[in-house]
């Protein structure tokens, strides 16, 4: 893994899944399940799963 994808994998580790989640939250209505996971892939160096629960849309 080269220093650039160890910092990148490091840093979505740390992102925090409320987070993505509202600003994912914010898609068009298709896009967006009541239950869902967001993954990120950095090809041959780490997946970060973010987990998101149902979100009410006003």
């Amino acid at each position: 893994m080269s220093p650039v994808e160890q910092q990148c994998c490091k840093w979505l580790a740390q992102v925090d899944d409320e987070c993505v989640c509202e600003l994912l939250g914010r898609l068009p209505p298709f896009l967006v399940r009541p239950i869902h996971e967001y993954t990120v892939r950095v090809v041959g160096s780490c997946n970060t799963t973010y987990s998101c629960g149902a979100q009410l849309r006003l």
